[in-house]
């Protein structure tokens, strides 16, 4: 882990000691992640030193607590990387935010990976069958794998569960080069 990362999670870290927040503001943290993600005009605002600084922190919280109805506690944390010359860590602190949470929560995400989109109830029943194994609420976000042959791959943060084609055909190859 560099530097930054590590700064970034004593960010969080302080911040969830310090305000905690409802479970459904989750969500709305994750979609301004993405956000910040997909718009990195928004740090090169924050960098153009003939703006001011206070106009350019007041937009800054303004913009991700009015459109992402985050928290108000999300002020203080603002206020504070600005004060610190840090704004570029806040994508970062929110992403160690939400896994330090999910964690504190007991929740996983996993990434289901699979030849063909599941439905609802293919996907429930993979959530039970998870939360029975680990023990945790999960969530699943699905990603749809051409090269997956004929399975099913289930990854978090902590655990993997394959079951497909590719796997045994990977097996049998080991086997063959020993």
């Amino acid at each position: 882990m560099n530097s930054g990362h590590m700064i970034s999670k004593r960010y969080a870290l302080a911040f969830l000691n310090t305000f905690p927040f409802a479970p459904e503001t989750l969500e709305d943290i994750k979609q301004a992640i993405i956000f910040l993600d997909q718009h990195d005009e928004v740090f090169l605002m924050l960098k153009i030193p003939l703006l001011d600084a206070a106009k350019k922190a007041q937009a800054l919280e303004d913009y991700l607590i009015g459109r992402f109805k985050l928290p108000e506690s999300f002020r203080r944390l603002i206020a504070v990387l600005i004060a610190q010359k840090r704004t570029f860590l806040i994508n970062d602190i929110l992403r160690w935010i939400v896994q330090l949470y999910e964690e504190r929560a007991g929740i996983e995400l996993f990434e289901v990976r699979t030849p063909i989109l599941l439905d609802d109830a293919d996907r429930e029943t993979i959530k039970q069958f998870l939360a029975e194994k680990t023990n945790h609420t999960i969530t699943i976000k699905q990603e749809q794998d051409d090269e997956l042959i004929a399975g099913i791959r289930l990854q978090s943060t902590q655990h993997v569960w394959e079951c497909s084609i590719r796997k045994q055909l990977a097996a049998v190859e080991r086997q063959l080069k020993d």
